[in-house]
C-alpha cells in the first residue's frame, strides 16, 4: 500500500481547523487524528474547560500548552481567541515538526509559538525515552518513561517561569524577535500532558502561579502521582478535580474557582448541543509510494 499524506478538517463547536496525518499500512500515524475520524476522542470535556478558559482569556494572554503533541489543544485555544496567544511545547522532535506544519496549514504562525523544548523543573538536559523507531510519532510518551525503549533522544529543559524572563539563549524560540513571549504577558491557563513529569513541571511553574493565578488543565495517570500532585496544589492554594471520567484534572486558584464553574456551566448550558470533536478526510495524495 502506498503511504498516503492526508489533511483532515476538525471541528470543535464553533472552532474549525485543519490537521496533516500519514496514512500508512497500519494506519495513521497520528493516533489521535485516527481516534476522531472514527469518533472515538475521549476528552470533549477537558477540551471543553480549555476552549472556556480561552474564550474568557483577557486580550494579550498567553495560554501555554505543554505536551502540544500535534497542536489540537494550541488550535483550538488559538482559533476560540484571536486577542490571545499560546506557547506550545512538544519535547518530540518528529512530534515537533508535524506541530509546526499544523500550525503553518491553519495560518497560526503569527499566534502560536512552538518551542522544541521540555517543561522542567529547572534547566537541565533531559532524556526522553522513545518506544518505537525514530519517525514515529507515540502520545504518552514521558521522560519519565522507564519500559525497555528504541532509542533515547536528547534535548534541554527549562522551567515554564523562565518563559517569562530573559536569558534568550535558553528559552529557545520563544525569545524569537519575530514572535517570543515576555514578561508583560499574563498566563490564563497551563495545559500539560506529558506522561508522568507533571510535578516537575509544576515545580517549574510556581512563580507563574502565584503571579497570574492560572488554571491548569493536567493529566494524572496514577493514584500516587495524583496524591502527590494534590499536596503541591494544596501548598500553591489551588484545589484539584477531575475533569468528568476522563484521565485529565483541573487545578484551579481556591479563590477563583466558584466563579469559573458558575461561568463555566453557564456556557454549557447555553450551548446549541453537546460539544464533541469531529472530524473527517478532505484532501490526501498517495505521495509516498513504497519501494521494496
Amino acid at each position: 500500500m502506498p503511504r498516503i499524506l492526508a489533511i483532515n478538517a476538525l471541528r470543535f463547536g464553533a472552532v474549525g481547523f485543519h490537521m496533516h496525518c500519514v496514512v500508512n499500512e497500519w494506519s495513521e500515524d497520528d493516533p489521535i487524528v485516527r481516534q476522531v475520524l472514527d469518533d472515538q476522542f475521549d476528552e470533549d470535556e477537558s477540551l471543553a474547560i480549555w476552549y472556556y478558559l480561552a474564550r474568557q482569556a483577557q486580550n494579550g494572554s498567553l495560554m501555554i500548552d505543554v505536551g502540544a503533541y500535534a497542536g489540537l489543544y494550541s488550535l483550538v485555544a488559538a482559533i476560540a481567541n484571536a486577542e490571545i496567544r499560546v506557547a506550545a511545547f512538544e519535547a518530540a522532535a518528529v512530534t515537533y515538526g508535524r506541530l509546526v506544519a499544523n500550525i503553518m496549514l491553519n495560518g497560526m504562525e503569527g499566534r502560536i509559538c512552538g518551542a522544541h523544548l521540555a517543561a522542567w523543573d529547572r534547566e537541565a538536559a533531559v532524556r526522553l525515552p522513545h518506544r518505537y523507531g525514530i519517525y514515529s510519532m507515540c502520545p504518552g510518551e514521558s521522560a519519565t518513561f522507564d519500559q525497555p525503549v528504541d532509542h533515547i533522544e536528547h534535548l534541554f529543559g527549562i522551567p515554564l517561569d523562565s518563559v517569562l524572563k530573559g536569558a534568550p539563549d535558553t528559552r529557545g524560540s520563544f525569545a524569537s524577535k519575530s514572535l517570543g513571549v515576555t514578561s508583560a504577558e499574563r498566563v490564563a491557563a497551563v495545559k500539560i500532558d506529558v506522561g508522568g513529569a507533571e510535578e516537575r513541571v509544576i515545580d517549574g511553574a510556581r512563580e507563574i502561579m502565584a503571579r497570574d493565578r492560572c488554571f491548569i488543565l493536567c493529566e494524572i495517570l496514577s493514584a500516587s502521582r495524583l496524591e502527590a500532585l494534590t499536596a503541591k496544589a494544596a501548598a500553591l492554594d489551588y484545589r484539584v478535580d477531575r475533569v468528568g471520567e476522563e484521565r485529565n484534572y483541573l487545578l484551579s486558584p481556591t479563590e477563583r474557582y466558584d466563579n469559573f464553574l458558575l461561568g463555566y456551566q453557564a456556557w454549557i448550558a447555553a450551548l446549541p448541543g453537546r460539544l464533541h470533536l469531529t472530524g473527517s478526510r478532505v484532501h490526501q495524495i498517495e505521495a509516498f509510494p513504497t519501494t521494496g
